[in-house]
C-alpha cells in the first residue's frame, strides 16, 4: 500500500462518540443539480474572429481537450441534452469551518499537554486498529421503523491539523493552512490556500472537500475562486479552467463527470500530434460547463447558457489572453518527497 505522509505544526487525533459528529452533507448530484445562476456577462468583444457558432441550450465541443483531461478521468457517453434542476446546492460556508476549529485550538492545547507521549510505533497501531474497525461491515440490528440505531458509545476518530499543513503520496501532494479529516464520513476539508497536485495538474480554490468512499476518491468540491491548471507537455502554456465552483465525481480514482459552475471558463491549447506544435488556443465561457470522462478522455462537453465561444490562432496568442484571470501555478510549493515534507515550508504571498 502507498503511505500518505501529513504533517503540520501541530496536528491532534482525537476520538469522539458518533452522535457528537456533525457530518458535513454536501447533497451532491452525479447529474449536476442546479446551474449556479449569476448574472448576464457582458464580455465586450463580440468582434473578435473566428467564433464558433453556438446554441443557447449546449454546444458540444469535440476534440478539444480540457484542464480536466489530464487531471484523473471514466463512464459511457451521455445524451447532449442541459440538465434539469434538482433542487438548490447547499450553500456551503467554509468560515464555519474555521470558526470552529478556532473555537477548538484552545482546549485543544490544554488536552496535548495532558496527552501521554506514545511508545515508538504505538500510534501506528491505534490508527491502523481504528481503521480496522472503520472499515468493518455494520452489523447492528434494524429497528421496525428500519433506520439504524446508533450506540451512545460508539465512536468515531477526528484528525486537525493547523497551520502550515503538508501532505505527500507518491501521486498527490497538497498544503493548505489548516485541515480536518472525520473517519466517520471519510471527508477531507482543505483551508486557508489550499493546493492540490497530481502529476502536471495542480487545483486550488478557497476551501476543497475531498470525499473517500470504500477505500477510493469519490467526490471533490472546490468552494469559491476554483481552479484547475494542466501544463501542456514540451511548452509553457496551461490548459485551465475556473469558475465559482468545480464539482468532480470519480470512478475507480479517476475523474468520471466535472461541473464547472459560476462564471464558467475552460482555455485550452490545441496541439499537433505529429510536430508537437501549438496550433490554436480554445476559450469557452458561459453558467456552467459539463465535461464527462472515460478512460482519462473526453467522451462528452457540453457548456450550458451565457455561452462565448472563440478559437485563436497561434498568431494570435499573447501574454494577455494565454491566462485566465486568477491564475496562478507554484509547483515551487509542492513537496517532492517525505523528506522534503519536514524540512520545507511553501512561501506565503506576503499581503
Amino acid at each position: 500500500m502507498d503511505s500518505a505522509y501529513l504533517t503540520a505544526d501541530t496536528l491532534f487525533s482525537k476520538m469522539i462518540l458518533v452522535k457528537d459528529y456533525k457530518p458535513l452533507n454536501l447533497n451532491l448530484d452525479r447529474n449536476g443539480g442546479q446551474v449556479l445562476e449569476d448574472a448576464d456577462e457582458d464580455y465586450g468583444d463580440e468582434d473578435d474572429i473566428n467564433t464558433p457558432p453556438a446554441t443557447q441550450e449546449g454546444t458540444p465541443i469535440e476534440d478539444k481537450g480540457s484542464a480536466a483531461a489530464e487531471v484523473k478521468p471514466t463512464q459511457a457517453p451521455v445524451t447532449k441534452t442541459t440538465p434539469k434542476p434538482v433542487g438548490k446546492p447547499p450553500i456551503l460556508n467554509p468560515d464555519e469551518d474555521r470558526k470552529h476549529i478556532a473555537h477548538t485550538l484552545k482546549a485543544d492545547s490544554i488536552l496535548r499537554q495532558q496527552a501521554e507521549i506514545p511508545k515508538e510505533g504505538h500510534a501506528d497501531s491505534v490508527i491502523n486498529e481504528a481503521l480496522r474497525v472503520a472499515q468493518k461491515e455494520d452489523t447492528t440490528p434494524k429497528v421496525k421503523d428500519s433506520t439504524y440505531t446508533v450506540s451512545d458509545t460508539a465512536r468515531t476518530r477526528i484528525v486537525k491539523a493547523y497551520y502550515n499543513v503538508r501532505l505527500y503520496k507518491s501521486d498527490l501532494q497538497a498544503v493548505a493552512d489548516s485541515a480536518f479529516y472525520a473517519m466517520q464520513d471519510s471527508m477531507f476539508r482543505f483551508m486557508g490556500r489550499p493546493m492540490i497536485w497530481a502529476e502536471d495538474s495542480q487545483i486550488s480554490a478557497d476551501t476543497i472537500y475531498m470525499q473517500i468512499v470504500n477505500q477510493q476518491l469519490d467526490n471533490a468540491v472546490l468552494v469559491n475562486n476554483a481552479f484547475m491548471v494542466n501544463a501542456v507537455a514540451d511548452s509553457t502554456k496551461f490548459n485551465q479552467l475556473k469558475g465559482r465552483r468545480i464539482t468532480a465525481f470519480f470512478k475507480n480514482n479517476n475523474i468520471e463527470k466535472l461541473f464547472v459552475d459560476g462564471n464558467a471558463e475552460n482555455l485550452v491549447f490545441s496541439v499537433n500530434e505529429r510536430t508537437n506544435r501549438i496550433t490554436e488556443m480554445f476559450h469557452d465561457r458561459g453558467a456552467r460547463i459539463k465535461v464527462t470522462l472515460e478512460n482519462r478522455k473526453i467522451i462528452d462537453y457540453i457548456t450550458i447558457k451565457n455561452i462565448d465561444q472563440k478559437v485563436y490562432p497561434v498568431t494570435m496568442i499573447n501574454a494577455e489572453n494565454e491566462v485566465l484571470p486568477g491564475f496562478i501555478w507554484r509547483p515551487q510549493d509542492r513537496p517532492k518527497s517525505k523528506e522534503d515534507l519536514l524540512n520545507r515550508k511553501r512561501e506565503l504571498p506576503k499581503e
